[in-house]
């Protein structure tokens, strides 16, 4: 039930990861360029999605470990009892939460990562520019034509 509800959370959230590298790299150029680091978000997106995906088989198999009967139930009479299985269940259940919480703030982290790195060179850029006199790439007037002014036509004297 909790993973049905942060699902879409989740699955935006490896949208925008990628999306603002994506942008990132295309910022500040006339054609996109390719970078390295789009492939290793890509690879870290991907990661991240499939810990998400795995969380009940990764707390399921965490909590079988870190439960020292369970392990010796299993290996001795091939099954587990009522009150060890009742346990695993439990803890399994726990960390279930605490993965998809990790998961996610690893995500969370990623992003807030990935847009302060992009807002930084933005500055630095609007710095470099303005200390040789041309406006900087976000100027808008700058960047889109359809923002700035035409010039104006020459006056001609009335006579």
């Amino acid at each position: 039930m909790l993973r049905a509800i942060l699902a879409p959370v989740g699955h935006v959230l490896w949208t925008a990861v990628l999306g603002a590298v994506l942008f990132g790299a295309a910022r500040g150029r006339d054609r996109f360029r390719f970078s390295i680091w789009i492939v290793v978000t890509y690879v870290g997106v991907a990661v991240l999605h499939g810990l998400w995906d795995s969380a009940s088989d990764l707390a399921a198999v965490i909590a079988l470990l870190a439960n020292g009967r369970a392990i010796e139930e299993l290996t001795t009479a091939g099954g587990l009892s009522a009150q060890t299985a009742s346990a695993v269940t439990a803890l399994a259940g726990i960390l279930y939460i605490v993965v998809l919480i990790v998961v996610a703030a690893g995500g969370i982290l990623t992003l807030w990562l990935v847009l302060r790195h992009y807002r930084r060179a933005e500055r630095a850029r609007a710095v470099a520019h303005s200390a040789v006199g041309q406006p900087a790439v976000s100027d808008p007037a700058v960047s889109d034509p359809a923002v700035s002014d035409p010039p104006a036509p020459p006056q001609r004297p009335i006579v």
